[in-house]
This record gives structure tokens, C-alpha cells and sequence, in this order.
């Protein structure tokens, strides 16, 4: 996420997983952006599941997970004049779980993470009502009934901490292939790859469009394919975690993952 100068952007009921960094937040003029990051689960981050750089950052951070990331939110602190800052706002009623790099690496709010009483469902909360316990996921986003995100959170915003589960589709509506004879079989392998690997395709579709995306959603390489076994190279690609899909006469036929190490 990036946001210009004076802008004001109110960011929630996100699920994000599995990628190289959540938010990063970057201002080195005034006005400075002033987001509004709110209700959202932020896992399984290689590196920052908030990142706050430049000079006149800052935030409110409130009602969120962040749970194994490398570090939940991390703060560069300038060298310059305390006018000149990139600390967040607020950060309150959020719950950090197995950070391994650390929750709140640099942030300077006097006393963050420091644990001084209990909530009203009785957990243990540092004077901003931030939380350090396992969310307790069925299966992430999904929270459990006994987790103690529930009702734990800023009222303002919603009772409860992280991405609201209501608004995930746990069963298919339809079969697809009851439906539409044009759904394809994909295989891509193998998978982790070096960078060369094999795109088959089955007989429902001709030739198409293979696509790889980056954990920052930029398009990084793409290729024409047709039905049958095609041969990727792919190797200058750095390592890392992609999204492939294939378009055929430009609409999304069949996506996956792919990691290349």
C-alpha cells in the first residue's frame, strides 16, 4: 500500500497471507498521509506486516492481527528533529502472535507491548489494549469461538479484532464443471522450481497467456503457451513466492502458486 501526500485512506477487512510485506506507509513531505488501517489479519509476512518509513508517516493501527510474521509493525526512526517522525498515531486493541523478529520494532510509543492489565474479557493488554496471545484460528482468517479477538475490540470500529470471517466463502456455490465445458486442467511442475519448469494444459483450451506475479502484484513475466506440455524458462527471476494464471482471449482461465528457489 503507498499513500501521497495528504491523503487519507481508510484501509480494512483485509486478509492478508503469505507474502513478503503487509503495508508500507512512506511520506518524506507535508502533508503527510494518514491512513486508517483497521480491522484486518496480516500472516504469515516474510519480512513487516506494517511498515512505516520516511520522515512524516504515520497511522492509526487498530483491531488487527498480526501473527507469524517476521515483525508485526516496524518503525524507521529519522535522524532529525522530533518534529520529523514516522510514528504511528494509534495503536491500540491489536493482537501480536509469534512475531519471530519481534512486534513493534522501533516504535516509539512509550510503552507498547509492555503488559499492565486486563481487558474486560479478562487478557492480559499493554496500556493501549494491545494484546500478545494466539488468535486461535480454525483455519486462518477464521477465529474460533473461545478466541480472544472476540468482543476485545475498539467499538468504534467492530467488537472484535481482525478480518471480519462473515465475508469468506468456506463452500462452492456450483460445481464449475457441471457447468461450463471450457474449465481447464493446469498442471505447472515441478513446483518449488529453479525457474524452468513445465506449463501442461489439457485439450479444452488451444493457446492461451501464462502470466507470473510478484508478492507486490507487479507482472514479472509472461509468456504464450498452447494445449499439451510447454517449457518455461523462467530463471533470472529472483526467489521468491509468484501467483501464475493463464488468460485466454483475455479473461482468467486457471491461477495457482508457484515458488521459485
Amino acid at each position: 500500500m503507498g499513500c501521497g501526500a495528504g491523503t487519507t485512506a481508510r484501509i480494512e477487512n483485509n486478509y492478508l497471507h503469505n507474502c513478503n510485506s503487509g503495508f508500507w506507509i512512506y511520506e518524506n513531505v507535508t502533508p503527510a498521509p494518514h491512513p486508517y488501517i483497521i480491522n484486518n489479519t496480516i500472516a504469515n509476512m516474510q519480512y513487516t506486516g506494517i511498515e512505516m518509513d520516511g520522515f512524516y508517516s504515520n497511522a492509526d493501527i487498530i483491531n488487527n492481527i498480526f501473527s507469524n510474521c517476521n515483525v508485526g509493525i516496524f518503525q524507521s526512526v529519522p535522524s532529525c528533529s522530533p518534529m520529523c517522525s514516522t510514528t504511528p498515531s494509534v495503536v491500540a486493541n491489536n493482537i501480536m502472535w509469534n512475531n519471530t523478529g519481534g512486534n513493534y520494532v522501533g516504535v516509539q510509543i512509550t510503552g507498547i507491548g509492555y503488559i499492565v492489565s486486563t481487558n474486560g474479557q479478562g487478557n492480559p493488554v499493554d496500556p493501549y489494549f494491545n494484546m500478545s496471545q494466539d488468535p486461535l484460528f480454525n483455519v486462518a482468517p477464521n477465529l474460533s469461538s473461545v478466541s480472544p479477538c472476540i468482543n476485545a475490540g475498539n467499538t468504534s470500529y467492530s467488537s472484535n479484532i481482525g478480518f471480519d470471517s462473515s465475508y469468506v466463502c468456506n463452500t462452492p456455490v456450483m460445481n464449475v464443471r457441471n457447468i461450463s465445458k471450457d474449465v481447464i486442467a493446469l498442471k505447472l511442475f515441478p513446483n518449488p522450481s529453479s525457474g524452468s519448469f513445465n506449463v501442461q494444459l489439457d485439450e479444452n483450451i488451444s493457446d492461451g497467456k501464462l502470466v507470473l506475479i510478484n508478492a507486490i502484484g507487479q507482472e514479472v513475466y509472461s509468456q504464450k503457451i498452447a494445449k499439451g506440455t510447454n517449457e518455461i524458462n523462467a530463471d533470472k527471476l529472483a526467489k521468491g513466492f509468484y501467483i501464475y494464471f493463464v488468460l485466454q482471449d483475455k479473461q482468467k482461465v486457471s491461477d495457482g502458486k508457484l515458488i521459485i528457489e
